[in-house]
Order: C-alpha cells, then structure tokens, then sequence
C-alpha cells in the first residue's frame, strides 16, 4: 500500500468482501513495519468487543491494555502505539511516520502519516507523494498511468503492487492463521463493479436514499449501491471525516520520553530513576504516575522536561510503574519499564543481570531469583537448607539425621552415633562381629548383623546368661531309650533292665532268655514280651516294650500316655499315639526336628502382608506391620510429618552404665505429643551450646583433655555440638499428670564417654528459664538418673566390737576362724542335689532351674542398735530381702537341679524296677539330712553373737507351688 524510503517503512493492507456483496472489496487488514523492525496488524475481528485483533510480531495482543494514552511495546524501542477510541488504534514511529486503522461496519479505513522529510520516497497504492499529481498511478513496473485513467486502468495499476510470498520488496508482512496464506487472499479472476460502469438501472428508491445521505460523495454512493445499506455509505462519510480530523491530529506528535527500560528494585529500599521528555511540537509537557500505578504522586518530582523519580519500595508482589507524559496539545506518551525486583532474606542476592526478561503486554514485571548465601534455600532464601530431606536422610537406617544451621548448606548435616553392634560414622554403619573380637560365648559364637548370639556344642543348652553352656539332660523328661537311660556329659546312652539285653542299635533292648515259641504264658507279644525266667517263682514273666505300661492283669500291654504324663521333649503340643507320641506347633511355629516348635519368621520368609508405607516386623509366632523408619501412624496411615509434629524416635545409641549414671532426668509441663523432633532439636543445640559454655571455664570438671593430655582448668575450645547431646533408652516418657519425662547425657567430643553428672545438674539448674522457652513449658524435679548411693556407716558399737576381736583374740584364734571357714567351704562342694519327680511336679514345656537364697541381708544398723535381741528367724531376714542399703549376708546352699518326671511307685529297687538310673539325683530323705550352712569367715567377724537361728526344713527347703505334700 506504501513503501517509503525503499522499504525503509513499509505498509500493507488486505481487502475482503464485505457483507452483503461479492462484487466490490473493502480493507480488513492492516500491517506496518519499519526496516529491522517488527511487524504491527489489526485485523477485523466481528466477535471481539472492539471489532479488532491485535498481532504484534505474529503474536496475538491483549488489546484491552491500551488507551488513549501512546505507550510503548516491549518488542521494539522507538515506536509508540495507542488505542484512541474503542475501534481506532495507531501506530506511531520516532521519524514521524505513523499508521491508523480504524474500523466501522465491518470495514477497515486506514490513515498513513510520514513528515516533510519523506517526502519524495513513497510509492504504492497511496502514490508517489512529490507534489506531482500526474505521477501517482505509477505502477510497480514504472509504468505511469495518466491521471484520467478509467477504474478498471486504476484496477490493473492496484493488482500490479499485489504482496507475494516469495522473497522481495512485495513479500507478506502479514501473519497468518493456520491454513491460510497469501493465496487464501487473493484471486485473480476476480473483478469489481466499476463505478464508472455502474448500470444505470439501478433500483430508483436505493439511489434517491443513496443521494440523501451522500449527496455528491462518490465513495458513499458506491457503498450503498454495491452493498444495498444506507448505513455502509452513512459510515464511509464518518470514516472520511475522520481521516481528516485525524490528518490535523497527526501534526500534533506525542512527546518522546528517555529513561531507563530495565529497572532493578530492592525490597524496602530506595528505587530511584530520572526521565527526560522531548516534543517534537516544543510544546511544554507534564509528568504524572499513570493508572493502574497506585504509586503516590509524591515519589515524582518534575522541573520543565526532566523529572526524577524517588520511592522506597514497600511491597514484595508485582506492581506496575507507569508515568504519563502529556504535551499542551493533549498528545500523550507512556513511560513503562520493565520492573526487576529483588526480595532475597537472609543475606541473598539478586544476579545483575535479571535473568530471563518474562514481561508481557500487560505487566512488566519480573520476581529475580535469589542467589542464597550459604545454608539457605527457597524463592527468597527464607529458609534453612534442611540437608538431612535435601540429601533423603543420608543417615543409616534408624540412625537420626541432624540438620546443621546455617551457614552449613547442603552438606551441613551431621548421623549419630550408629546402632549398637554396628561401626562407623553414622552415615555409613558396618556390623561388629563380636565373635572375632572376643564374645565371652563358653562354646560356640554366631555373629548376626548388629548382634551374635552364643551357642552351644551338640548335647549342650545355653544358659540363662546368655553365653554358657549346660549339659542337656537327654533322659528326662523322656528318650529314646527302650528301658534305661544314663545321662552323660554332653551325650548319654542306653541300657536295659535285668533279663534283657542291649540290640546293635545301641538303643532297643530284648529278652536275655524269651520264652520258648508256644509257651507264651498269655503275654501280648505285639506289645512286649515272654521272659523265661529259669527256675523263678515266676517261670513266665511279661514285660512291655517301650511306650507301653504293664497291665493289672501283668499280661497285657496298654498304651502310656507320654502327652498326660509329661515323658515328652514336645516343647509345644502333644498328641498321644499308640506306643508313642508326635508334636504339633501353635500358628505361627513350625517343626525344626520332630520335637521342637520354632517361630516362623514370616518378614524373612516374605510371607507377611504389608502393603503402603510399612514394614514387617516379625513377633512370636506372629508378626505385624510398623511404619517405616521416620513415618508416623496417623489415621490408619502412615505418614511424613513435619518436623514439629512429628513424634522423636528410640535413640540409637545404647547407653553405658556410665552414660545412665552421668545422665540428668527432670519434667517438663508439656505432654508426649508436644514434644517433637523441632523441640527435641532446638534443645538439643540450646543444650550443646550451654555445655560448650560451661566446660570452656571448667574444662577440667567436664573431663575434656587438651591436647597434651592433661586435664586443666584453662579454658579450652571444645564445642559441643547436637550430636553429643543423647537420650537413654525409655525416654521421652509420659507421666500421669499428662506432663512428660526427660533424661539426658552429654558424650565428650571424643565420643568415648560422657561428661559427668553433676556438671549436667549444674548446666541443667542454672539454665532452667531459657530451657523453658525452648521447651514450651515448666520444668521441675532436676535430678540424677541414677541416684549416688551413700556409703554404709558402720554403728561405733560395732568398730568398737571389731577393735576388741583384733586387739584381744590371739592369732591362734583366727586360725580356728579360718579352718572353719575351710570346712564351710568344703560342704559347699558336696555333689549335686535332685529333686525327684514325687517330690515336685513341673510343666513339662519348660524347664525351670530353682534356685533359694538362706536368708536376705540384715535392716541397716539392726544388730548394733540392739545387740541382745534374738537372731532373726530365715523367714524374717527372706522377707527383709532388698529393703535396705547394707551388705546382704548370704549362706551358699546347694543347687537344686531340674526335677525328673513321675514314675509309678514300685517296691521293687531302682535296678529291679527299669527306672531311669540318674546317680546324680538324691532322695527327699538325703536333702533332709543336709547340715545346717555355715556362715563364712567374714559374717562372723561384725558381730559373733547375733548369727540367725538355724532354720526350719520349711524354711530351708521350701516346696515350689504344685509339689505335693510327701
């Protein structure tokens, strides 16, 4: 439509048909751009409010966020574009050369300005602009067409300057929808209704409404009789008004402005900027903060043609900063930059450069990126890098993660100290292998990740502590021998009653004489057997094999009920059959041999079903289905909690008796709930740091070393840190009072061992109001774990008695003493002590080891305060057991061994009768002749006189619940 300057500016439009003909075209586009530029169009757009689209750059406009105020575009400097009614836009250059499209009934009329300095450099639809009216037809070859030409001459010289869409000075600026392009718009074989061949037929009534409203306008004449509408012709003589308001308005070119287009803002400081305004009318010209800016004026201070802007940024969400700049004709310009702010915390920067530039049409605004200083993380720094979550809890498994403040970043964490039975850093844990590194096992060591276990050679149980072993009795309570069975050291082995003999199977035993074949004497030979007993009263005698009983009728054979009768090794169930006996498991346990029921372990086994976020947990006989480590069973689910929800973990640290004996325990006005991993935490590092405090001036008192291993009262650097601060096993701990329990000990930094304990009561007391507020509530009843035990005070009595024995008795004496306590000691050593079957009845599933104490030790300075009265009783000094603080005085009795089953009583002896021989085991009637024990050489030195009487059989040999009175 026109080319200035040889492209320099170019201006292109597109014509459609409008509504209501075929035969005549009118403008629905407009596009402009300047050399090295982008690309501005308007379309027509009849379902939009404005009747315009807006591309800018091939990229569709919001085209509500222009007025009537010029602004400027993001995509290109110089050029200013505005929207001076709701159907009107325009497009202003800083050369003067503007574009306007304005659109009415459906078409498009389109107003072009450039100033005197172009003058002679246009070409195109709108002419040759020189002054000379006889070279405007010039068409694009060079061809002049007269100015008398007809309209279907002007036609050609039209179609000659048609865009294209190859490359060239003619090429589309015009974006396209998809599916459409240059083609879409142009047909070649279609031609106007000239006006200046218009039928003169035409409809009498059109053409007399025609001339009433356009009177000699040809334009509007032509509009209305090609499209049949009054209001099209009515509307091109409200367009051609226009263009000539506008012609007179384009003199009057809006102020330029100069100031920065990138502004970089800090939160809570001062944003200062000044402009400068240029008309090119020299026209004088005003600064004011333009809507939606709801900046206050103040921040603008103008003089003449600059004006300087001031204000402390008071706001960290996205804000426009707009300036009006207005001529005295009421042209206007926007001054609209691209605002950069930066709101970092804790010492973060913004980079200088911005970062990407994300502005759009209707907001130029863009939040900086923070760069965090160190340990700090988030849009504005405003947290702690948590590098225990930002490295997925890098400890091992069950081992707490402490998070280090900043400025420790992402590697600022520090693992406690690993599980017991591991090694390590925390982080990375291997298992000990106690049984390399000296078990006290008493046979055989097995080592388990974390933890072994000892065991035992075959024919040897484990012993109640743990690590020795003892003999297994294979005889009772029942074997696999046919008729006798002798225990032996880690073994035993069979023999058989008189008139039998033992088979190659070293286990089964028959007859020495069977009773000839015919001559049975009514035996059950199924059963048992026919004795022959050569010459005896009894000449046949019947006998019974193993797992059966001899009947009343001393013929026949019943069945024994080992299961009722307890001569079974099930450690389970019991189901009797005929001659024996087989063992059965409760659910959850399973045969390992054919009398031993074991735990199935159904989380090794990958039998268990646990679904979601838990893990199995093997029970006895049984299992269940725990969160995993640092989930937490809320609603039937587990979950993550935040940290000041989250309930503390076990500790994984076990505790030394030291540890437990250094550790301080006090309550605390909070309930179990309330006290989470943050407050455990905060106390943590409140508690390292007074610790470090305390022992920098009492260094010595703490225990802390210097590096020539002296212990001094200095002060020395030795900083404690959270992972020195523990908690023992059991704690925290709900009271009743809904308040809860808390112990602590505090490791040195050596790890080794912990500071004392009455340096932590002291910390712990004389920092109870800033715990508090750390903890959130009261604390109260500051205190030792383990209570320090006063050493015994002897009555002077006593010493005095004491003195007199060692001042008076001759040594001679103390001989006697000494024998005596030889021969105490020597009685001692007799041979072990059984009870038999009659004597104590037991269930047969456990094995139970009973064990009697003489007498507990004496109420504390009972026999100095009245050293006459007489000796207590052993009732009265078993029931005093535990309730004092003074040295327990303890007889040796002799152990009492795991009892036998019951047999039926026979008159016949042991060896007559098949029993189990067990020469080990002695008779109710020989533990009643046991002596009386002997007190030992160091109870008779306090006091001689006040030994205890000697005590009842009752008392000495109490019958456990269930024996039965012989």
């Amino acid at each position: 439509m026109a080319d200035v300057d040889n492209g320099q500016y170019q201006l292109q439009a597109r014509t459609e048909f409008p509504e209501g003909t075929t035969t005549a075209t009118a403008f629905s586009a407009m596009v402009i751009r300047k050399s090295g530029g982008v690309p501005i169009q308007v379309n027509i757009d009849s379902n939009s409010a404005s009747g315009m689209k807006l591309y800018i750059d091939g990229t569709l406009q919001d085209m509500t966020v222009y007025g009537n105020v010029s602004s400027t575009i993001i995509q290109e400097d110089n050029v200013l574009v505005s929207r001076p009614s709701a159907s009107e836009f325009k497009v202003y250059y800083s050369t003067g050369v503007s574009a306007t499209a304005q659109v009415e009934q459906g078409m498009m009329s389109i107003v072009f300005s450039a100033p005197e300095s172009f003058k002679g450099k246009t070409k195109g639809l709108l002419g040759v602009w020189d002054g000379d009216q006889t070279n405007d037809f010039t068409m694009y070859d060079g061809t002049v067409l007269s100015t008398n030409s007809t309209e279907r001459q002007i036609f050609d010289f039209g179609r000659s300057w048609q865009v294209t869409a190859t490359a060239g000075d003619k090429v589309s600026l015009f974006h396209y929808e998809g599916g459409q392009g240059v083609d879409t718009f142009q047909d070649d074989t279609f031609e106007p209704t000239f006006g200046d061949e218009m039928d003169s037929s035409a409809d009498p009534a059109l053409l007399q409404q025609a001339r009433d409203k356009c009177g000699e306008n040809q334009a509007c004449l032509y509009d209305v009789l090609q499209t049949g509408d009054v209001a099209v012709g009515e509307a091109s003589l409200h367009q051609s008004s226009t263009i000539q308001d506008g012609s007179q308005k384009t003199s009057n070119y809006p102020p330029s402005v100069t100031g920065p287009t990138v502004l970089y803002a800090v939160y809570q400081q001062t944003l200062e900027f000044s402009l400068t305004a240029q008309d090119r009318n020299g026209d004088s010209v005003s600064f004011s903060v333009s809507e939606p800016s709801d900046l206050p004026a103040s921040v603008l201070t103008a003089s003449g043609n600059t004006a300087s802007f001031s204000w402390q940024v008071d706001r960290a969400e996205p804000f426009d900063l707009r300036v009006l700049v207005t001529d005295a004709g009421g042209a206007s310009a926007l001054y609209w930059p691209t605002v950069y702010l930066c709101n970092c915390e804790n010492g973060g920067g913004c980079a200088s450069s911005g970062g990407t530039h994300s502005s759009s049409n209707n907001t130029r605004f863009v939040m900086q990126e923070c760069t965090c200083a160190a340990g700090y993380t988030g849009s504005n720094c405003e947290s702690d890098i948590d590098a225990c979550a930002a490295n997925y809890e890098p400890c091992y498994a069950g081992v707490r993660c402490n998070d280090l403040p900043a400025p420790a970043n992402i590697s600022g964490y520090e693992c406690d100290s690993c599980p017991s039975g591991y090694t390590g850093s925390g982080e990375r844990c291997t298992d000990v292998d106690e049984c390399a590194s000296g078990a006290s096992c008493a046979q055989l060591c097995v080592n388990f990740p974390g933890s072994y276990q000892c065991s035992c050679d075959a024919g040897y149980e484990l012993g109640e502590d743990g690590s020795s072993c003892n003999d297994v009795d294979e005889c009772t309570p029942a074997n696999d021998c046919d008729q006798v069975c002798n225990n032996n050291a880690g073994s035993y082995s069979c023999a058989c009653n008189s008139g039998f003999q033992l088979d190659g199977d070293r286990k089964s035993c028959t007859p020495t004489h069977p009773c000839p074949v015919g001559d049975t004497g009514g035996c059950d030979l199924v059963r048992g057997w026919c004795l022959d007993n050569r010459g005896g009263m009894r000449p046949r005698e019947c006998a019974c094999k193993a797992g059966y009983v001899l009947a009343d009728d001393m013929v026949s054979c019943n069945d024994k009920n080992e299961c009722q009768t307890g001569e079974n090794n099930c450690n389970q169930n019991c189901v009797n059959t005929d001659g024996s006996y087989n063992c059965t498991c409760e659910t959850g346990y399973q045969l390992v041999d054919e009398h031993t029921c074991q735990d199935i372990d159904e989380c090794n086994a990958g039998t268990y079903n646990c679904t979601g976020n838990t893990v199995c947990k093997n029970k006895p006989g049984n299992y269940s289905c725990e969160c995993a480590a640092g989930l937490v069973l809320t609603g039937g689910k587990c979950v993550d909690l935040p940290d000041d929800e989250k309930p503390v973990s076990a500790p994984t640290r076990p505790a030394s008796d030291q540890d437990l004996s250094n550790a301080v325990t006090f309550n605390c006005g909070i309930t179990l709930e309330q006290y989470t991993v943050s407050v455990d935490d905060a106390f943590s590092v409140q508690l390292a740091a007074m610790v470090t405090e305390h022992c920098a001036v009492n260094a010595a008192e703490c225990g802390v070393v210097t590096s020539d291993g002296a212990r001094r009262r200095r002060s020395t650097s030795v900083t404690f840190t959270v992972l020195q601060v523990q908690r023992p096993s059991g704690y925290p701990s709900a009271n009743n009072d809904s308040t809860t329990a808390l112990a602590y000990y505090v490791l040195l930094p050596s790890g080794n061992t912990s500071i004392p304990g009455s340096e932590l009561l002291t910390i712990l007391q004389s920092n109870v109001s800033a715990l508090e507020a750390v903890l959130g509530g009261d604390i109260s009843g500051i205190a030792l774990l383990v209570p320090v035990e006063e050493e015994p005070v002897a009555a002077s009595g006593m010493n005095v008695a004491v003195i007199v024995v060692a001042v008076v008795v001759p040594l001679v004496l103390l001989a006697v003493v000494v024998a005596v306590g030889v021969h105490v000691y020597k009685k001692s050593k007799r041979k072990k002590v059984g009870i038999s079957s009659e004597d104590l009845r037991m269930d047969p599933v456990k094995k139970e080891r009973v064990s009697t104490r003489a007498w507990g030790p004496l109420q504390k300075g009972q026999a100095a305060a009245n050293p006459n009265a007489p000796p207590p009783t052993w009732s009265t000094q078993a029931a005093a057991g535990g309730t004092t603080s003074s040295q327990p005085v303890r007889v040796p009795l002799p152990p009492v061994r795991a009892p036998t089953f019951v047999r039926e009583p026979s008159t016949l002896s042991r060896e007559e009768s098949g029993a189990v021989a067990n020469p080990a085991y002695q008779s109710t009637e020989d533990l009643k002749s046991e002596k009386e024990p002997k007190a030992s050489v160091l109870q008779l030195l306090p006091v001689a006189s006040s030994l205890p009487a000697a005590p009842a059989d009752s008392e000495l040999y109490p019958k456990p619940p269930g024996t039965p009175d012989c």
